[in-house]
């Protein structure tokens, strides 16, 4: 009978954060995906930016240089993300998560239209010409 109160003691004693923790596990989601241009080229610098909507929480972004990207331990919601890399289109889309659910997603990111400036100067340079009398 001590054995089982010992048994019964020590499942007492387990701290609360640790079954809030495994019950998070048992309901969390994840994010995978991959990042490219229009020809299907890999785009391994571009940022990306996960929000949950209401809290403005940000989420760690794991991304590899083969363009993919994870974000584990999602609790289910609204979720906005925002991928920028310098020459492309800004990408956003707001995604919901469901209760352990892997979403995933193909991003094409767009080249960005290419404007050139020119600018042009009409002054001309003042050249003093006058001779210098000996």
């Amino acid at each position: 009978m001590s054995a089982m109160m010992t048994l019964s003691s020590a499942t007492a004693q387990i701290p609360f954060f640790q079954i809030l923790s495994a019950q998070q596990q048992e309901s969390s989601s994840s994010l995978v995906g991959i990042v490219q241009d229009v020809t299907g080229a890999i785009i391994s610098n571009a940022v990306i930016e996960l929000t949950r909507n209401g809290s403005g929480e940000k989420p760690h972004v794991d991304f590899d240089k083969d363009g993919k990207f994870l974000v584990k331990s999602l609790s289910p919601g609204a979720y906005t993300i925002r991928i920028h890399s310098p020459g492309f289109r800004d990408y956003t889309k707001q995604i919901t998560l469901a209760s352990r659910q892997e979403f995933k997603l193909a991003v094409t990111l767009d080249v960005a239209s290419m404007g050139q400036v020119v600018e042009v100067s009409t002054a001309v340079p003042v050249i003093s010409a006058t001779a210098r009398p000996r």
